[in-house]
């Protein structure tokens, strides 16, 4: 194939895997995937390298998948899969960091060979276990662990696996709703793939992905040679929990054949769940670093391949088992600020001041007695995005996370609760010549009682300004009128307000002062 042929193949590649994922989003039962879209769809060749990945995924999802069918071909070797195969598995060591995301894979066969692997990530509704929450102490509590089980033979489901998860589970129809999704996004991927080898005669795709994938490094490194090289430092501050506060502590070591990592410096791992697996510490410092140096270049595994990582085992971004790790989004999520940081100098004009991330979410569990049922639901809040050199920064956007705020009458439809107010919350960016986008605040009453947990950060550390912006405002959370720590899992009444202000993020530049 000549350079145009390859690219256009590409395209009918990421094509497929986004059919895949709307695939997913038409037939998945919880809101979580259908509305948040907090998922994952990627197609990778037979040796588990990433080739294609869907636009919408979420880069927690794209950037451990590759993990994920490592392990897989470690515990079943390619001579023991068959068409007909899917493998199930949530060991956040394995795949993307905690119990909520399901992940199933399905290798694709093709004239008798095996020729790819369609992987499909998704937060379940429900996961068993304490819901989820930053103040629980190990793996244990925090739901059920699922091993690599054989889901699929023969294309025929494996109906104890499905009753073992369904007993353990607070809403089973909507867990099997979206494992049944996963598998037909998967079954899409496979046979748009199919179709494609079939039309072009290519019985072994290999050779063309690693083409891709070879072209793709070279863009990369291409742009990392525009960085001038030399190792940069930076740390930021997390609220922690029980007031001790964690430091995220990166050395970024530029090269010519690639981009260093070195986290060492960073707090020790703690006994609550804020903790972070190497593999989510690594989508979240790939995913930042690729949005700075190739913004528009897709990812696959020749992005991943430019960039290394290192974390001490025991620290907060290599936790060991069996800590606890179900909110470590509110720690792996401030990766892009220590990252941003350390380059600011580097890319002067061409790295954002950090957002109020981590993103915000509320879950809520329990029995809604006016409808006779179970319910179990998590929704996400947005932060404001940081100033840039060339910008204010975006009110209530998601950055690094990419999932979407679930609209009010999806939430008042799925747990009994009432929105009494979501409106942006005006001057919360930080002052500066561009100034930081905005938070939200989001007023909620409690039509039952319910249980409820929350994951908020930057209510103590305040996203910083860059050159000279100012900080962001921190975000604060209340009921009643009285402040509340959202890291503590809580009994909400019937009645009850809960008001929820997210934070700001950071400005650029000093301020011009009017006239």
């Amino acid at each position: 194939m000549n350079p145009i042929q390859l690219e256009i193949l590409w395209s009918r590649l990421i094509s497929a895997v986004d059919e895949s994922a709307a695939t997913l989003i038409r037939t998945s039962f919880s809101p979580v995937v259908r509305d948040s879209l907090d998922f994952g769809c990627v197609l990778l060749d037979v040796e588990g390298r990433l080739v294609a990945q869907s636009t919408l995924s979420n880069p927690s999802f794209v950037g451990t998948l590759r993990f994920t069918v490592a392990h897989l071909l470690a515990r079943y070797p390619v001579s023991t899969l068959a068409q007909g195969d899917a493998y199930i598995t949530n060991d956040p060591w394995v795949a993307s960091g905690h119990l909520p995301d399901v992940t199933i894979v399905t290798p694709i066969f093709h004239c008798g060979s095996l020729v790819a692997f369609a992987a499909c990530g998704a937060h379940q509704a429900d996961i068993g276990g304490r819901i989820r929450s930053a103040d629980v102490r190990e793996l244990y509590e925090e739901g059920l662990r699922i091993p690599f089980l054989r889901f699929c033979r023969d294309g025929s489901l494996n109906q104890d696996v499905v009753d073992m998860i369904s007993a353990n589970v607070r809403v089973p129809d909507l867990v099997r709703g979206d494992l049944s999704a996963q598998l037909a996004a998967n079954g899409s991927c496979a046979r748009r793939l199919i179709e494609i080898l079939d039309e072009l005669q290519l019985h072994d795709p290999a050779p063309v992905f690693g083409r891709i994938i070879g072209g793709t490094r070279r863009a990369v490194l291409q742009a990392i040679a525009a960085v001038p090289p030399g190792e940069y430092r930076y740390e930021v501050m997390n609220d922690g929990v029980d007031g001790e506060s964690i430091r995220i502590a990166a050395r970024v070591v530029v090269a010519a054949d690639g981009i260093l990592v070195d986290y060492t410096g960073s707090s020790l791992q703690v006994q609550r769940a804020i903790n972070v697996v190497l593999n989510y510490t690594y989508a979240y410092t790939v995913f930042p670093l690729k949005a700075v140096l190739a913004p528009a270049l897709p990812n696959n595994e020749g992005v991943f391949s430019c960039i290394r990582i290192e974390a001490p085992p025991g620290s907060i971004l290599n936790a060991q088992f069996p800590c606890a790790v179900g909110a470590r989004t509110l720690v792996g999520q401030m990766l892009s600020a220590a990252l941003f940081g350390a380059l600011a100098t580097a890319l002067p004009g061409r790295v954002p001041a950090p957002g109020g991330a981590p993103v915000w979410a509320a879950t809520f569990s329990g029995v809604d007695r006016d409808k006779d049922r179970k319910v179990a639901m998590t929704f996400f809040m947005s932060t404001g995005l940081g100033a840039s050199a060339a910008a204010d920064g975006r009110a209530t956007t998601n950055f690094p996370a990419n999932v979407s705020a679930t609209p009010i009458e999806v939430i008042e439809q799925a747990v009994p609760v009432r929105v009494l107010c979501k409106e942006i919350a005006r001057g919360t960016g930080g002052a500066g010549l561009h100034k930081g986008g905005d938070g939200q605040r989001m007023v909620v009453q409690l039509l039952q009682d319910l249980n409820a947990s929350f994951l908020a950060d930057r209510l103590r550390h305040a996203a910083p300004g860059l050159d000279g912006g100012g900080d962001g405002t921190c975000g604060t959370m209340l009921v009643d009128n009285v402040p509340i720590d959202p890291k503590q899992m809580r009994r909400l009444r019937a009645g009850e307000i809960l008001e929820i202000r997210t934070p700001g993020g950071g400005g650029y530049g000093t301020p011009v002062e009017s006239a």
